[in-house]
């Protein structure tokens, strides 16, 4: 390095540095060449790099939500709900299911899509067969089904919680 430094004058340091390169093996060579484009690209690629939220915006445009819509009928056995929802645009066919408990234990289950609404006990389920005059802790969950790896995964978006009461 110090032949370097002592020869003065930026034209004569690049033709030293060149001379010197010229004079190595083949694998220097090589060695030197990868070196100096690693030097290179490397602070480009990291500071270039795109991540997920340089593509989604802002992540407030990325709350999913589901609400239980308000009418005049309270939930309960044999009534009908219907649910509000908002989700990613490029979610595709996300789903509802309602599933009701009765000290922990499923007593009705079902899934269809955003827009359906759900009768309250199904046509037949555990609730109207065995417990229909006792209510029920509903949740319902707005989810999509993906894939990784060939595998069907399950995709939960948001989830909300009512009361529902049994057969008057």
């Amino acid at each position: 390095m110090a032949k370097f430094a002592s020869r003065g004058g930026r034209q004569n340091l690049l033709q030293s540095v060149w001379e010197a390169f010229l004079e190595q093996d083949t694998f220097t060579k090589m060695f030197l060449v990868i070196a100096v484009l690693t030097i290179v690209a490397v602070p480009a690629v990291v500071s270039n790099r795109q991540s997920f939220l340089q593509y989604a915006g802002k992540p407030s445009d990325f709350v999913s939500t589901i609400v239980l819509n308000q009418t005049d009928t309270v939930p309960a056995l044999g009534v009908y709900v219907t649910f509000s929802t908002s989700y990613p645009k490029n979610i595709r066919n996300p789903r509802i299911e309602v599933l009701c408990y009765q000290d922990n234990n499923l007593v009705y289950g079902e899934a269809g899509s955003v827009g359906d609404a759900f009768l309250l006990g199904g046509a037949g389920s555990k609730w109207i067969y065995e417990t229909p005059e006792i209510g029920t802790e509903c949740k319902a969950n707005l989810f999509y089904f993906g894939s990784y790896k060939g595998d069907q995964t399950y995709n939960q978006l948001a989830t909300t919680s009512f009361t529902a009461l049994g057969r008057q």
